[in-house]
């Protein structure tokens, strides 16, 4: 190529290397070092430190020397085995709210469409040896592909950002007093280490990452089967399920096909006989089953947040963690050794972030001459500065900024892969009609103005179709609309078990004050009556019914606390009413001014001490005396000698024997239990459900107020075996019924 008297200096440049006029458009990999420009002497140290100088430029037959198709596999393997997948099948639950089976029908679906421009065009690095967006010169031309080309670095850093971010709150789910930006900055600099390398160090990191990786969500994937908490939450109906599915579909379609726009980028050194199917299949088995398998498993975990109403470690430590808490959760039984795999799946961030920088790095150089003459690592460096500043501020901002730069990758890569393929196939008809060697000529690209008009088209639809959370103009912020409106709770979970919440308020100055209060939770375990534990595991009824076990805030009241706090002088006081009598020399006080007046003679002292009392009736009543109250007992139940009272079934002309008012079909209430501190609330029906589930019921009687109709507090419940009611009446003593504890014991005869 390089040969005879050609004189190098007259040669077309490609960033200031000389490349033969003549020639495919391939640059040797010993070019990039002539002359004595800045330039040449950045590549000369750059070739001594083994990174790789190439950019743009195309790799010649000879370089392509890469022959493992597992290298194909094993970076899309690694990219996406990772928490960042993970983090996108969280949004079904947490962002849009769908059930368990729709959003796996969902994720499934749209990651097969998803990954197939992937694979397709990683077909197009081996026969062309040239990167992703110097191939878009051919669809789009010379002008056009610098607009993709920006699109493309946003997309990278934007990547890389929202990537970082989700490794940050893995690093703080793990110690606390890390600050989420300092995990950010542990990310970035790691992954910037990597890629400044190039080509050979990013595959031979990925060709190994995934491997801690899978094992640590295989054993996630353990702990939460063996937990038993996954909830099979309902599928959603009508227009919001439909929306929630598109917008939870674009979601996985954008992180599917994310890697589309620098997907021949890992394949430039695979040999130009490469079959096209083996790679495509290649990138298809690295893409798949990493992306379903996070995905899934994410989905299933978020159904757990469902349990006891939101109230549960897996909704707490999403709530206060992010993606991080929610599978500290998950491996919060196993102690140290969970807060390592948690460290495990923070550092895989590395792996998913490696294409985003490395290829950045190439799409700069796409833009313009002069960014072509800046080398490939130096714009690795500025790249991961980007990335490190748009994932600060986003930290606290996660899901609103994942949500909405998904989907902007979606929508601007399907019209970018729809552009593409459609001039492959109806334009150039397949493979044959490319001429490589044109890739750095923009007077013989195509123009591409029919591209530029598609993809504006596609644009305009884009606008008009998305739905997109945006931060409103100040003139419309509620923040000064409603000037009562406070900051949300912010909740940590610290190292030391403890939790520091972070909450706002008005201060008597109507001022906005922040309280942060370090709270530590301290367990105390409690013997409890078995039959009391057995009683709170029992299945609920009536309203209740099919809600979990354990007091419910809808219906259950806490009472106020009543601090009992005893008199300061209660000795003195104490002391001071034995002195006085107490309570008994307090009633003499009250009654030494009153007159005592018999009853029976109206003399100045007690009834029960009347010397008359056995011989004369109370005043204005028959009298007891006389012949005739000598030979019988007085009708009114007074002895005519005695002066005792005379029960009615015992005087003369009563039934004999003391026959009772229910005669002889008295019923038997050896099997009856009497319920007293029943609510007024209660219903007859509600009872008998109650305590049924020891026995036959033959009655149920429920005393209610005559004007209001509710429980007066007691009931009878009759049973047709009293093994029955003796077991009811052990069980459900003590049992709380309507915020009210129920007493139960047998009833008494009267």
């Amino acid at each position: 190529m390089f040969g005879g008297g050609h004189d190098l200096e007259k040669a077309p440049e490609v960033g200031n290397v000389p490349v033969d006029g003549n020639s495919d458009g391939a640059v040797p990999g010993e070019s990039f070092a002539y002359g004595n420009s800045w330039y040449a002497k950045v590549q000369r140290l750059a070739g001594k430190l083994n990174i790789e100088q190439r950019g743009i430029e195309r790799v010649p037959e000879n370089e392509q020397t890469d022959t493992s198709y597992f290298n194909i596999s094993s970076m899309w393997l690694a990219a996406n085995m990772v928490v960042s997948s993970f983090a996108i099948g969280v949004l079904g639950k947490s962002l849009y709210g769908l059930g368990f089976v729709d959003a796996l029908l969902v994720d499934l679906f749209f990651n097969l469409l998803g990954i197939m421009t992937v694979c397709w065009f990683s077909c197009f690095g081996p026969p062309f040896g040239l990167r992703q967006m110097v191939l878009s010169r051919f669809w789009f031309g010379w002008y056009g592909t610098k607009f993709i080309a920006i699109l493309n670095v946003l997309a990278c850093v934007g990547w890389s950002a929202a990537n970082a971010i989700v490794g940050a709150q893995f690093i703080v789910a793990v110690n606390s007093d890390v600050p989420g930006f300092a995990g950010i900055l542990i990310i970035a600099i790691c992954t910037l280490f990597i890629t400044f390398a190039g080509y050979k160090v990013v595959h031979a990191y990925e060709y190994w990452s995934w491997i801690p990786t899978f094992i640590v969500f295989m054993i996630v994937f353990g702990m939460f089967a063996h937990s038993g908490d996954f909830k099979n939450l309902p599928m959603g109906v009508g227009k919001s399920e439909l929306g929630s599915c598109l917008s939870f579909g674009s979601t996985v379609y954008g992180f599917a096909t994310g890697w589309t726009s620098y997907a021949a980028d890992y394949t430039v050194y695979q040999p130009k006989t490469r079959s096209r199917c083996k790679v495509f299949f290649s990138a298809w088995l690295g893409l798949l089953p990493p992306l379903l398998f996070t995905q899934m498993l994410a989905i299933a975990i978020m159904t757990a947040t469902e349990i006891n109403g939101g109230d549960n470690k897996y909704n707490l430590g999403y709530v206060s963690s992010g993606n991080g808490g929610l599978l500290s959760a998950v491996l919060a039984p196993l102690g140290r050794f969970g807060d390592f795999c948690l460290i495990i799946l923070a550092l895989s961030i590395i792996a998913n972030n490696c294409p985003n920088i490395y290829s950045v790095s190439l799409t700069l150089q796409v833009l313009s001459r002069f960014t072509q003459r800046v080398p490939r690592f130096i714009w690795v460096f500025l790249g991961s500065c980007a990335s490190i500043a748009i994932g600060i501020p986003g930290y606290s901002h996660f899901e609103t900024v994942l949500e909405n730069f998904m989907n902007f990758i979606a929508y601007w890569l399907a019209i970018y892969s729809g552009i593409a393929i459609s001039d492959h196939i109806v334009f150039k008809r397949g493979f044959g009609g490319y001429r490589p060697e044109i890739y750095d000529n923009r007077h013989k690209l195509p123009v591409g103005i029919a591209a530029a008009l598609a993809f504006g088209f596609g644009i305009a639809g884009m606008i008009t179709g998305m739905s997109q959370s945006c931060r409103a103009d100040w003139a419309d912020d509620e923040e000064f609309d409603d000037p009562s409106a406070l900051p949300p709770q912010q909740v940590t979970t610290n190292k030391d078990g403890t939790k520091t919440v972070v909450s706002y308020r008005f201060n008597d100055d109507n001022k906005k004050v922040k309280v942060t209060r370090r709270i530590k939770t301290t367990v105390v375990r409690e013997q409890v009556n078995p039959q009391v534990a057995e009683r709170r595991s029992w299945s609920k009824f009536g309203l209740e019914k099919g809600h979990a076990t354990g007091p419910s805030f809808e219906t259950t009241s806490v009472g106020e606390n009543i601090v009992f706090r005893p008199s300061v002088n209660w000795k003195v006081q104490a002391a001071e009413e034995e002195k006085t009598g107490g309570e008994k020399g307090s009633m003499k006080d009250q009654l030494k001014d009153k007159k005592v007046k018999c009853r029976i003679c109206s003399g100045e002292h007690f009834t029960a001490r009347c010397p008359f009392k056995d011989t004369m009736a109370p005043i204005e009543e028959p009298g007891a005396g006389g012949d005739a109250g000598a030979e019988e007992p007085a009708a009114g139940g007074l002895g005519a000698t005695g002066g005792s009272y005379v029960p009615p079934h015992l005087r003369k002309g009563a039934a004999a024997g003391g026959e009772k008012m229910a005669g002889k079909y008295e019923k038997d209430d050896l099997a009856t239990l009497r319920v007293t501190n029943v609510s007024e609330l209660a219903e007859e029906q509600e009872l008998r459900d109650l305590f049924e589930r020891f026995g036959r019921v033959t009655r149920v009687f429920l005393a209610r107020d005559r004007e209001t109709q509710r429980a007066k507090g007691f009931a009878f419940i009759s049973f047709a075996d009293r093994d029955d009611a003796a077991r009811a009446c052990e069980k459900m003593d003590g049992f709380g019924y309507r915020h009210l504890i129920l007493r139960v014991e047998f009833a008494k005869r009267t």
